[in-house]
């Protein structure tokens, strides 16, 4: 049963939902079973369950890692409607571990090329809100295929993230000031916000402030933490690729074009 909880909680927390959106549903798991003795724990990378039961010569705790670099809300999906099925009475224990093994394992639903196109389609579609244009749109779309092909791959490394988000937008700045630099008519402010925008850790603070009306401080000031540290990597990237910008002579001009002076 605890390794039940385990893998409902690493396929909820690679969804980078609340903590306690994950501690609830291994509850209603637990409840589904009737053991509700079952502690639960869970922090941003940890599941940690403990079982106090007086048959036991001992407390049993489980602690597990999670890694959570790979965003996969097709796992929550599955685990929402396997756990609406346990809690309706249809599925027995071996069931349902058998079922959250199959899901752990699952392959994800699209390919890498199919999340790295929709990546591409959000940059074009966010700069072509601001103004940016059908130009405007092509570089953008062209820096963030560089962040896809040099930058993402440094994520999977060692490297810390905040390294590697510094880059992007560096990247996500530098293709509209090479546009511009080389003589191409680009309304470079757009360009850079929309490529800016997907970088921004609008999700991490959306479960900051969850987790904080949720009575989760812990986890609350850990995920607030992390989207001021990206929000920080991501200044300091386009300030750095800005200041080169600013060195070349890049300049505006009343319409909204940069160009070389």
């Amino acid at each position: 049963m605890m390794q039940a909880g385990l893998i409902v909680g690493e396929a909820m927390l690679r969804a980078r939902i609340a903590t306690t959106e994950v501690e609830a549903a291994i509850g209603r798991l637990n409840r589904g079973f009737g053991f509700d003795r079952i502690e639960v724990t869970v922090t941003m990378s940890e599941i940690i369950l403990g079982l106090v039961d007086p048959r036991l010569d001992a407390p049993m705790t489980v602690v597990k890692v999670i890694d959570v670099s790979e965003i996969r809300l097709d796992l929550l999906v599955e685990c929402e409607a396997l756990l609406n099925w346990v809690e309706a009475g249809h599925a027995d224990l071996d069931m349902t571990v058998a079922e959250l093994r199959r899901i752990a394992t699952a392959p994800a639903l699209r390919p890498w090329w199919a999340d790295s196109l929709f990546y591409l389609l959000c940059v074009a579609a966010w700069i072509v809100f601001v103004g940016g244009g059908p130009i405007g749109a092509l570089v953008g779309v062209i820096g963030a295929a560089l962040i896809q092909a040099l930058v993402v791959p440094l994520s999977r490394t060692r490297l810390p993230e905040a390294f590697a988000t510094a880059a992007s937008a560096a990247l996500a700045v530098a293709a509209p000031a090479t546009a511009a630099y080389l003589g191409i008519p680009i309304a470079m402010t757009p360009a850079i916000v929309g490529g800016l925008f997907p970088l921004l850790p609008g999700g991490a603070l959306v479960a900051s402030v969850t987790d904080g009306l949720s009575g989760a401080p812990l986890s609350s000031m850990a995920k607030g933490l992390q989207a001021t540290v990206t929000a920080v990597a991501v200044a300091l990237g386009a300030l750095g690729a800005l200041t080169v910008v600013d060195s070349l002579d890049i300049v505006t001009t009343a319409d909204g074009v940069r160009h070389r002076r």
